[in-house]
């Protein structure tokens, strides 16, 4: 995937039948939509379908894009209504799960870390919970992630620093 090619470039390139641009979005967003996605909705297993099916979704739809450099705006948006969705077909399941115990390895002292890892940023606020997730999970830099939540870089830095020490306090069970 050639991160110099723009989002506007591929989504020219994907309107007119090119797979390969598409799948260069496709790589380029889906860990972040997932990222996005996970903060509302801590349900792995539900967020792989939703990712999934935004992204046949935004496929089917692309021609609805006004702006080509609006994609991954366009992407998360059509993502949340995926998930928004979800929520109201299933009222009565919970919001968050651990992880699926094939996910988080088979051994099982890393399985116990990691449960108890997603024990604790289940306790973080959402905010918290986002700038994390775009963070590490998602893999946005942090010029990126400022961008993302439309933050000021030197604000996100505090944000950032403050979602870790709430982790750390979660972590601690402090």
């Amino acid at each position: 995937m050639d991160a110099s090619v723009s989002d506007a470039d591929l989504v020219r390139q994907a309107r007119g039948g090119d797979h390969s641009a598409w799948r260069s979005l496709v790589l380029r967003h889906s860990p972040v939509l997932a990222a996005y996605l996970g903060t509302r909705l801590r349900r792995p297993t539900v967020v792989e379908r939703l990712v999934a099916t935004t992204i046949v979704a935004a496929w089917r739809s692309l021609g609805e894009l006004k702006d080509d450099q609006d994609f991954a705006a366009w992407l998360r948006r059509l993502g949340g209504s995926h998930a928004m969705a979800w929520h109201q077909s299933h009222p009565g399941e919970p919001l968050d799960e651990l992880l699926p115990a094939n996910r988080r390895g088979i051994d099982p002292p890393l399985a116990a870390r990691l449960g108890r890892l997603d024990r604790a940023i289940g306790v973080l606020s959402e905010e918290h919970r986002k700038i994390l997730e775009l963070h590490w999970r998602g893999g946005l830099d942090q010029a990126a992630l400022a961008a993302s939540l439309h933050l000021d870089p030197n604000h996100l830095q505090a944000a950032l620093e403050t979602a870790l020490a709430a982790l750390d306090l979660a972590l601690d069970g402090k």
